[in-house]
This record gives C-alpha cells, structure tokens and sequence, in this order.
C-alpha cells in the first residue's frame, strides 16, 4: 500500500489588478481536482475499461475524508502510470507530481480473528 498526501497547497500566483500592478497572492492547489485531471487525461488515450477503472480510483481520491488516502499497489500502478505519461507540467504542479511519485509505502498488518481467518487491518 502506498499513502498519498492530497491535502491542498499554495502556490504564488501573480495577480494583476485594476491599476495594473502585479502582485504575488498565494492561492490553494486543488490536489484532488489536480489527480483527476491526471488520471483522467485525453492524452492517457483510455480506452471504455480504463477509463471506467481510472473513473473509480479519481473518485475514490475526491470522496476521501481526511488528507490522506490509502492505495492498493494497482490503484497506486494505475496513478503513477497517468503521471509518467502526461505531459504539461507546469512548476505549480511539481509538488503534486513529487507526492505521487514518493508517496511513502505503509506495511500491511494481517490479523486473524478467533477463527484463524485472515483479515487484513
């Protein structure tokens, strides 16, 4: 398993206002909406079954709770394929490109219940 950090950042971005000065304002990265445009990428050239797969892993990372999700080593695959394959970055994405690409392994702990079946926790 591999645990993704998808807690938002902020990246300066230049803002130019009505007098026409420039200013840097630090504004939030949407990290969730930033790996669905990842896994989701016309460029990734899905077919119906990929897309459908990287459809439910997209969902699975806006629907989670906390800033942190969890990912099977398939779903994990599946993510760090997209972003090896797309092309685009810019520099506002390299930290959501590093989280991906160095999201930390996390041990699987399997328990048995009185039974002497596995159960993974």
């Amino acid at each position: 398993m591999r645990r993704l950090d998808v807690s938002e950042y902020t990246m300066p971005v230049r803002v130019t206002n009505d007098r026409g000065e420039t200013t840097l304002v630090d504004k939030p990265y949407p990290v969730k909406l930033g790996l669905r445009g990842i896994l989701l990428n016309p460029q990734l050239q899905l077919g119906g079954i990929e897309l459908l797969k990287h459809d439910d892993l997209a969902s699975k990372i806006r629907d989670a709770q906390d800033d942190e999700v969890l990912l099977e080593q398939a779903e994990y695959a599946l993510l760090k394929g997209a972003v090896e394959k797309v092309r685009g970055f810019a520099d506002n994405d390299v930290p959501l490109v590093r989280r991906v690409l160095e999201a930390p392994e996390v041990p699987v702990i399997v328990k048995h219940d009185e039974d002497g079946n596995k159960a993974e926790a």
